[in-house]
């Protein structure tokens, strides 16, 4: 899916929710969605955006978890006034030998509610990581070109400095702040192919400009992820 940024948007100040004016159409296979219903996630991408319901737990989720995570999703049916490319319900179990995963988009028709918000706010939430705390310059022999600091010893959490420069700074005006936005876009855009050329099997860089990096030497486990 290639999603740059998953971001729970009700926190931010400038997220509003429109109630619907005729009854929801569910997805396939979901329970009818409380009419105050809200998914946990928005992912945003530069011409599109995507809503997800999750639920993580050591076990396969039962039928009826399934049902109500896609009456979630199908509550929601515009973003920033624009219908999401999909909703979709995602089940991850955590367990000892890896994680293993599924995501399920049925189709559904018809009208709902909708969320609107700012997208440079979305991106500042998601980059909050970076913009909360103190940061300094990654050493260079962990990884040059990215601000962050270690989050716990050989461990370590970075961020672009372009895209870090980007989003300190954020204008007041609504033309600005969709300039800065495009901008950012731009940025992760134009770098996409040099981050994931960092990538190795204990870097893990993201489409976002993040970065982790893992200095521990301990045994990889597995990891499963099922689409439909």
């Amino acid at each position: 899916m290639k999603i740059e940024y998953l971001v729970h948007v009700g926190g931010l100040s400038s997220c509003s929710w429109t109630s619907p004016t005729t009854s929801l159409a569910p997805k396939t296979g979901a329970s009818p969605p409380a009419a105050k219903s809200r998914p946990d996630f928005i992912g945003i991408r530069r011409t599109e955006s995507h809503v997800f319901e999750s639920k993580g737990r050591s076990r396969r989720p039962a039928a009826t978890a399934v049902s109500k995570a896609l009456g979630q999703v199908s509550a929601l049916h515009s973003v920033n006034g624009k219908a999401p490319k999909t909703r979709c319900a995602s089940f991850f179990m955590l367990r000892s030998a890896g994680t293993e995963g599924f995501v399920s988009d049925p189709p559904v028709d018809g009208k709902g509610s909708g969320v609107n918000f700012d997208v440079l706010d979305a991106l500042a939430k998601a980059y909050s990581f970076f913009l909360d705390e103190p940061t300094t310059n990654l050493p260079a022999d962990v990884s040059d070109g990215y601000f962050g600091r270690e989050i716990e010893d050989g461990v370590y959490f970075g961020l672009d400095k372009k895209v870090f420069a980007a989003i300190q700074e954020r204008p007041d005006g609504e033309q600005e702040r969709r300039r800065r936005t495009a901008e950012i876009f731009a940025i992760i855009a134009d770098r996409l192919q040099s981050y994931e050329g960092r990538r190795e099997r204990n870097v893990s860089a993201g489409p976002d400009g993040t970065i982790l990096i893992d200095r521990r030497s301990r045994p990889g486990s597995r990891q499963r992820i099922i689409a439909k």
